[in-house]
Formats: C-alpha cells, sequence, structure tokens
C-alpha cells in the first residue's frame, strides 16, 4: 500500500517545460504550486507533488519556489512529495544529489546553501533551514549558514536541522531532535538539543 507512489493530479505543463530547457526531467504536479524563476542545473529528475497510493484522495498543497537569482542543483533522481514546502531565496543555491527525497510536509528554507547527498531521505515534516531570518539583539552569531547534509542520512520525523550544520555519511537523526551542531558520520543523534546516543550505525528502509 505504501510501496509506491502514482500520479494523482493534473501535471503542471509549464513547470515540466522548464525543467526540460534546463536539461532535467521529471513529473510536476499541480497540487504543489510551483514557481522555477532561478538557475537551474545538472542532469537529474526532478518530480514535485507524488503521493504515495495510501493518500491518493488527501489534499496536500505544497509549494516548491525557486527566486530570481537562486540556483537548483539535480543530480539523480529526487523526489518531493505532496505537501513538502522548499523555497530558496535570491543568491541561495540548494543542491540535491540522488536523495530519497522529501517524505509529506517536510520543508527546506534555503537562504544561502543547503545540499543534501545520495541516498538521504527527509521523512515527514522535517524543517531544514539555514538562517535564524532575524538577529537577536546583542548577539554575535552569524544570520545564516551553509547546511551540508552527506550520503545515506536518515532524518527522522519533525526533527530540525539548523543553520551551520554538516551531518556526515551515514547518520541517523532521530525523531523530534533539534540538530545545532555537527553530526559526525554514522553517529545517531537525538534529543534537544541533539546529542550523540551511538556510534557505528547503519540504517536500511
Amino acid at each position: 500500500m505504501f510501496n509506491r507512489l502514482i500520479d494523482v493530479t493534473r501535471l503542471d505543463l509549464n513547470a515540466m517545460r522548464v525543467l526540460r530547457a534546463a536539461g532535467l526531467s521529471g513529473k510536476v504536479y499541480r497540487e504543489t504550486r510551483v514557481g522555477l524563476h532561478g538557475e537551474l542545473r545538472g542532469s537529474g529528475t526532478l518530480n514535485i507533488g507524488v503521493k504515495w497510493e495510501a493518500l491518493k484522495t488527501t489534499p496536500l498543497p505544497g509549494t516548491f519556489y525557486l527566486s530570481r537569482g537562486a540556483t537548483l542543483i539535480v543530480n539523480g533522481s529526487v523526489d518531493v512529495h505532496a505537501g513538502c514546502r522548499v523555497i530558496a531565496d535570491p543568491g541561495a543555491t540548494l543542491e540535491f544529489d540522488r536523495s530519497l527525497g522529501m517524505n509529506n510536509g517536510a520543508r527546506i528554507l534555503c537562504f544561502e546553501e543547503v545540499r543534501i547527498g545520495r541516498g538521504t531521505g527527509l521523512a515527514d515534516e522535517v524543517i531544514v533551514r539555514d538562517s535564524d531570518s532575524h538577529a537577536m539583539e546583542g548577539g554575535r552569531g552569524v544570520m545564516s549558514a551553509p547546511i551540508i547534509i552527506g550520503d545515506d542520512v536518515w532524518i527522522g520525523t519533525r526533527a530540525v536541522v539548523l543553520k551551520g550544520v554538516t551531518i556526515g555519511d551515514g547518520a541517523v537523526v532521530a525523531a523530534g531532535a533539534v540538530v545545532t551542531k555537527d553530526v559526525p558520520p554514522r553517529t545517531l543523534v537525538g534529543g534537544v538539543p541533539a546529542v550523540p546516543l551511538r556510534s557505528g550505525v547503519s540504517w536500511a528502509l
């Protein structure tokens, strides 16, 4: 019941033409509002607004917006499920490299740089945000910093990944964790803020 994706809404042909003109392929479904105004690069496949069969009758509106001056790089095949919100601001770079993709309700808010590696998956309602979007009075830190998520990483339901974080290859982020510091490869982290719970981990679907 949950192991395949199906076409449940009409295709957004205009968005698909933009993908093809940039050398990309994929399907875009109208339930997700799509604006591709920046630079598109890569040779991969980007599917936006896909649904699991069990959710085919459930309304799941989403947003995928690439601002003018932003860059989206897609290598390999990436699925952005219905209900996701992806926004790349002017000057930002967002890169997917053969990732497992984003499950329902996940969000990427990219103000500077977000890179997601091969075989990496974001579970339901994950938030990846590389900027605070404001400064604290008297604060000395930077407002935005790149997020680099390595290969074969799993980020659990409702986890939050904040600015300046690098997550190493094979790491696992537990559901509900708030990641504010780098995660070593093959390490399970959890909690608020996230701390290492176990090393040498592996995971599989």
